[in-house]
């Protein structure tokens, strides 16, 4: 069984990445963060990581369809 969270977390801000990074911490879940700051990093990361969850779906240039077709591409059509 899997003792922590793969979060795949886009945002391309360092700082704001951290301060929910943080957050999560501070409230007692365990987890791994992978950030992407852009789409490019995106898309590595999700091929490679295979994350539990994605997180943050207002960075540009996707929209939630985008990334949805992204995820279900490498995740398979039940995972978005």
């Amino acid at each position: 069984m899997k003792k922590s969270l793969t979060i795949l977390h886009l945002e391309d801000e360092p700082l704001d990445a951290e301060l929910i990074h943080e957050a999560v911490r501070r409230a007692g879940l365990a987890a791994e963060f992978h950030v992407a700051g852009d789409a490019s990093s995106f898309r590595r990361l999700i091929e490679s990581v295979k994350p539990d969850l994605v997180a943050e779906l207002l960075m540009k240039p996707f929209t939630l369809e985008s990334l949805t077709n992204a995820i279900r591409t490498v995740l398979g059509p039940t995972a978005a």
